[in-house]
């Protein structure tokens, strides 16, 4: 999300060819961040499909029954074996990456409000 500081908006005290000078500038940071970006997903796409050589996360894998996993599945053990011990948040996680929960940001509001109402009424 920009900044509403930094923006500067075209105005009658910025010449035309200002505006155009610093819209260039904008599409070029726009088109730097855009490669860093893909830049970093495929790093992370490659690592997480590379073969882990830790003995110990092997075993845990053969274990929970996974023959040969590659480390996105090790993450995926890793989540469900910190869900296990009780955290929420790699629980929930757990649930969006099974597709057994989805969040919009209209649901989150509407739990917040909900949550907000109820703090409210035990208040009173």
């Amino acid at each position: 999300m920009a900044n509403e500081k930094n923006l500067k908006p075209f105005t009658s005290e910025q010449s035309h060819e200002d505006a155009v000078k610093n819209g260039r500038k904008g599409g070029k940071r726009s088109g730097e961040v855009r490669r860093n970006k893909k830049a970093f997903k495929e790093l992370a796409q490659t690592i997480l499909s590379l073969k882990p050589t830790n003995k110990e996360l092997m075993g845990i894998a053969a274990a929970m029954g996974v023959d040969d996993p590659d480390n996105k599945e090790l993450v995926v053990i890793g989540l469900t074996l910190s869900a296990i011990k009780g955290n929420h948040n790699a629980f929930d996680r757990l649930l969006e990456l099974t597709g057994e929960k989805e969040h919009t940001t209209d649901e989150q509001d509407k739990q917040a409000d909900l949550l907000n109402a109820i703090k409210k009424a035990v208040k009173k």
